[in-house]
C-alpha cells in the first residue's frame, strides 16, 4: 500500500492526504469535504514516490521542532509497502524543517492539483 497524510495547524492549517489511488488537499485540518482532489496518473505517483526517495525523506524520523512553541504545527507520515516514516516539526523556522521538506510539500501539492 502507498499513502501519505501531511497536515499542518496552527496560524496555517491544511491537510494533504494521498490514499494511493487519488490525493486530497483540505484548506483546513478538519475539514471533511476536500478543497481539491486529483487521482494521479501512473506517472505522476512514480514522479512523486521518486521525489521522496530524492528528497531523503525515508530518514526524516522523529521531531524537528527543536522546542519551537510558536508556529504551524505539523506531521507527516509516509508507507510504501513495508516502508513506514513519521515525523513532525514547526513551520516557523526553515532551520527546523528536515532537509528537502520543502521540495516534497510542493510535490504533494501538485500532484494534489494536477
Amino acid at each position: 500500500m502507498a499513502t501519505f497524510i501531511y497536515a499542518a495547524e496552527g496560524w496555517e492549517s491544511c491537510r494533504i492526504v494521498g490514499d494511493g489511488k487519488r490525493v486530497q488537499h483540505f484548506r483546513y485540518i478538519h475539514s471533511t469535504t476536500p478543497d481539491a482532489e486529483h487521482e494521479p496518473s501512473t506517472e505522476e505517483w512514480e514522479k512523486f514516490w521518486l521525489m521522496v526517495e530524492t528528497v531523503g525523506a525515508w530518514s526524516w524520523e522523529g521531531n524537528y521542532d527543536e522546542g519551537v512553541r510558536c508556529g504551524t504545527p505539523w506531521r507527516l507520515e509516509i508507507r510504501l509497502g513495508s516502508r513506514v516514516m513519521n515525523c513532525r516539526g514547526n513551520l516557523t523556522s526553515l532551520g527546523t524543517l528536515p532537509p528537502g521538506f520543502e521540495r516534497l510539500y510542493f510535490a504533494m501539492l501538485v500532484v494534489c492539483q494536477s
